[in-house]
Formats: structure tokens, sequence, C-alpha cells
């Protein structure tokens, strides 16, 4: 019952015409009555069979198959195709929820989890919710009409009824109670399963590269864990499998059997005068039809656990926390952005932001600069909120960035990081993105200016070139540019800059360069700096160390101080006088 208050939760606006196709559902197994009828009718008239007769009986299995197809056909569409409509809105949802998400909660097990529960769960879900409910509906249908029509004969036929469904009904249970043994094993070890899948995949190179032997050093690797997981699955879904078999087989025996006490008794009650010919033979005729109904409630007692067990494992899943939404509408001028106070860490055990307080004016260049794990992309990605700070503010036009909702304020941002993604799409689709409604001719000027027209051109399909899986199909320097002309489109006030040529050939390096010289005019420019000539260039440079922002100035100001920075140009400047000897 909990799970068909989800479901009705689940098909939301619609609720009343779901309801009303699961009555029709209900209704559809009274096709019985016609067939019973006819059967009745024909036995009846035996003696005197002519066309007539035959022309009648035609006519009542008419009307039950008219009746069974008009019912059928209205659930179809009231309920099965409601239940593909429920699940295409319940992905939407989940996407949207996604979107809202922060960053810090797509950890690795977290996206095996949300990969397992969009892709396999909801596709189990989106099969079997309704042919689960519906099963439930026509077998408890079909054991009203029986029990009713069988006292309708007789007395005795209808009490035979009720040892029938008592025994059905206990087998019935067990097969139920194996599949809460079974169910959330097999969810269990799923999980484990995408984890691994997902691990496998991500450390393929890895796994080329260092191949497997029989040294019992390797027996703990990706690979070797897989495999034990795969094993695993396989002996649950074995032995799952031999538990419920028999008692399935048992239930249908059972009914198998049924149908045998049924005819017996029809003759039985016949020789004893109790029941004409025409009901004892509609009754022997119809002995192995009756039963039919109840057969698939075998299969339904194991998906009465599996469905509201998948049901509950993705509501667990896509229970995610959103970030919440400002009710600013709109940002003033100017746009300066400060931190003031902040502090921030991602869990209970390090704090990564330690109290760092600055401001940035409008059209300033800021470089941001300091050791390997010092706080300089968090610092960064708070400021696109990705995550909330946990303590003191992160304002932008003097309003804290919290009060704007989050698409808003990402409106004011461009973000052109090292790693960079593109979607399986076209070239001049994953630049659209920035600006769906851009036109062709804009998506080519960006991309001049951006350096990237010339080898788009290049390609087979041009702009119409698919570029794989995160832009597979192109190299490092060519997806930077691309995701450049991406920022472009946007034009957003502000730029935010993960030195975007340290992992790029020098050939590639110039064009990116000269594309974000044209990103970032007029522009405020935040850039993660790893580069002399970035950071010698800056309005404003900003050292972090540890967390803390140790010093703040001008390239000078900062040399002439002996600090941090002075270390970091020393070290810069000895790395770009490094030759290789040929001595």
């Amino acid at each position: 019952m909990r799970y068909f208050k989800r479901v009705l939760e689940l098909v939301g606006k619609h609720r009343k015409l779901f309801i009303t196709g699961l009555v029709l559902a209900f209704l559809k197994d009274f096709s019985f009555i016609f067939i019973f009828a006819a059967l009745h009718y024909a036995f009846s008239h035996i003696q005197a069979w002519n066309t007539s007769v035959a022309l009648h009986c035609l006519w009542i299995m008419a009307g039950g198959i008219l009746y069974h197809f008009l019912f059928r056909y209205l659930q179809d569409r009231l309920v099965s195709a409601e239940g593909y409509e429920m699940f295409k809105n319940y992905r939407l949802r989940a996407g949207e929820k996604l979107k809202k998400a922060p960053m810090g909660y797509f950890n690795d097990q977290r996206l095996g989890n949300i990969q397992g529960a969009l892709t396999s769960t909801i596709s189990v879900l989106e099969n079997y919710t309704v042919m689960l409910l519906t099963d439930i509906i026509n077998g408890f249908g079909i054991a009203i009409i029986l029990t009713v029509g069988f006292f309708s004969f007789h007395l005795y036929l209808g009490l035979l009824m009720i040892p029938i469904l008592i025994l059905a009904a206990i087998v019935l249970y067990r097969l139920y109670k194996v599949a809460m043994n079974h169910v959330p094993l097999q969810h269990e070890i799923e999980q484990r399963m995408n984890f691994a899948v997902i691990d496998m995949i991500r450390g393929m190179s890895v796994l080329k590269i260092f191949p497997m032997d029989n040294q019992k050093i390797y027996k703990d690797t990706v690979q070797q864990k897989a495999n034990r997981i795969y094993e695993e699955k396989k002996e649950e879904d074995i032995h799952c499998e031999v538990d419920y078999a028999w008692r399935a087989k048992l239930y249908g025996f059972l009914l198998s059997a049924s149908s045998v006490c049924l005819m017996l008794l029809t003759a039985k009650l016949y020789m004893a005068g109790q029941i004409n010919m025409a009901e004892s033979l509609t009754m022997a005729v119809g002995a192995y039809m009756i039963f039919l109904g109840l057969g698939p409630l075998s299969d339904g007692a194991f998906l009465y656990v599996k469905v509201p067990s998948n049901q509950t494992y993705i509501d667990q899943v896509l229970n995610i926390p959103a970030i919440p939404d400002g009710e600013i509408k709109k940002v003033q001028g100017p746009f300066n952005l400060a931190f003031e106070n902040v502090r921030f860490q991602y869990d209970a055990k390090r704090e990564i932001i330690k109290d760092i307080s600055f401001e940035i004016k409008e059209g300033q260049k800021v470089a941001i600069v300091g050791p390997s794990g010092s706080g300089k992309t968090t610092l960064v990605n708070l400021m696109a909120r990705f995550w909330d700070v946990n303590d003191g503010k992160i304002t932008l036009g003097g309003e804290d960035i919290r009060n704007y909702p989050t698409e808003l304020l990402l409106k004011q941002l461009s973000m052109v990081f090292q790693d960079v993604y593109l979607f399986n799409d076209s070239i001049i689709n994953n630049v659209r993105f920035a600006k769906p409604e851009a036109t062709d001719e804009e998506i080519m000027a960006v991309c001049q200016q951006a350096r990237c027209h010339e080898f788009i051109m290049e390609q087979k399909d041009g702009y119409a070139t698919i570029v794989g899986e995160g832009g597979a199909n192109l190299s490092g320097g060519e997806k930077q540019r691309i995701s450049i002309a991406r920022a472009l489109l946007k034009d957003a006030p502000i730029i935010l800059l993960d030195e975007a040529t340290s992992s790029v050939d020098p050939e590639n390096e110039a064009e990116i360069l000269a594309a974000i010289d044209e990103l970032c005019k007029g522009k405020t420019v935040i850039s993660i700096a790893h580069r002399l000539s970035t950071v010698e260039n800056a309005d404003q440079i900003l050292v972090v160390d540890d967390g803390q922002l140790k010093e703040r100035g001008t390239h000078n100001e900062l040399l002439s101080k002996g600090g941090i920075y002075a270390s970091f140009v020393d070290a810069r400047t000895k790395a770009k006088g490094w030759r290789i000897s040929n001595s």
C-alpha cells in the first residue's frame, strides 16, 4: 500500500486518470464472464444446435473480445503509457536536482550509485512498475470473480475456492519472503559492481600499462576485486533462482491441481444431479482457463519486493542536497567580488580555507598563486558557488552570492579550466551550449576569436563534427580553444581561469594565449596562475598557502618583500633558464 501511494505521488497531476486506468484493469477481467456465458449457452443448446445458436455464441464471444480489447486499450493509454511518462519526468527532475547539487556531492561512490540508479535501476522500474500493479489488480479481480461465479453455480464449487485461495496465498507469501531475503543483497552487490566498473573504465590505461600476472602482490588489484564481485553476483543470482524456482513451480502445480479438483467436483455434482449437463460441461471446459489469471502472481510476489526496493533505492540516491537559491533577481554594478573572513572545509577532517579576506574590483586582472594543495582552486570554486562557505561570506556587487539564484550568479561568470569537458555532440552545439539562441554566424565569429575556426574547418564535417565522449576526438589544445570560444559566446563580465596552457604543447600554447587575450578584453579576470608572464601583468596578486592569504599586492610590491612570492618568482626564473647539456 505504501508503494502504491508512492506511485501516485510520482504520477502527480495525472493521478485521477491513472487510478481510472487501474479500475479499468480490474474491470477488464470481467471478460471471463462472456467466455463462460458463451460456453453455457452452447452446451444448453447442444441437442438443438443450429446456425442461430452458433451465431448467438459467436456474438457473445465477439462481445467479450470487444469488451476485453476496449478495456485493455484504455488501460494501456491511462496506465502503461503514463508509466513511461512518469519515469521520463522522474529522469528530468533528477537532472534538475543534479544541476543544483553542490559539487562536493559528486564523489566517486555517488557517481557509481547515480549512474546505476539512472540507467539500470530506473529501467527496471519503467518496465515492471505498471506490470506489478496490473498483475496484482488482475489477480485480486480474478479471485473475486471466480469465487462469486462458483458460488453462483453451486455452493460446493464456491466453498472449494476458499482452501485453494488460502493455499495459493500461503505459497505466494513464502515467495515474498524468499524475495525479501535475496533482493537487498542483490542491490548491495549491484551497487558495488557499478562502482567497480566505473573504477576499471577510468583506470583502463593503468591496467594496460601494468598487466596482471600470477604473483601474489596483485591479488587485490582493481581488476581482481571486480572479478570477485562478478563471481559474487553470479552466485547470488543462482542461489536466488534455486530458492525461488521450486516454490514458483509449487504454486503452478497448485493451480493445475485446483483445475483437476474442480473438474472432479463438477463431475460428482452432475452425477448427483445437483447441476445440469450445460453447467457441468461449462465448468469442465473452463477448468484450465479460470486460473490462468492467477499464474502471473508468482512473478508478482518477487516484483512486489524488487520494484518497491528499487524505488526506495533510487529515491535515496536522488535525495540530493540542493544549494538554496536567493531571491535577488539582478546583480547591481559595479561587479566587485569580495571574500570576507571566509572559512571552508570539504569534510570535518581538515579546514581548506582559513579566514581569507580580499576584494577584487571590477575590471581588475588578479592572479592567485601558491603551492599545490594550498586552496587556489577551492577559492575559484567558491566564487562560482560550487560549494557554500562554512563561515564568512562572498559578495558580488555588494550582496552575498547566496542571495542570488544560482543560475543568475553563474551568468556573471565564464570559466576556462585545465580539464575541459565537451559533450558527445557536434562542435557547433558544444559552443552553442553557452548561449542556446546564438546564430551560426555568432558561433563562427567567436571561434575565429578563439583561434579554433581554422582547425574546425579542416575537419571532415566542419562545425558538424562529432567530438566524441568528453571531446575524445580532439587534442587537448583544440578542446581548450573550443572551451574559450564557449566562454567568449557567453560574454560574462567575470572570467575565471585555471592556467589553461599548463598541459598543452608549445604550438597550441601560442594560439590559446591569443584566444585568452581576446576573452579577457574589458573583463574582470581571476586566474590561477603558474606562469610568470600571467602573474607579472596582474593588477593584484594573491599568494595563498595552507588555506591562508599570506601575501597580496602587485608584482613589484611582493618582490620587494622577499617572501613566498619572491621565492616563487626565483624558482620560475631558474626553471626558465634550465637547459639540457650536450656534454
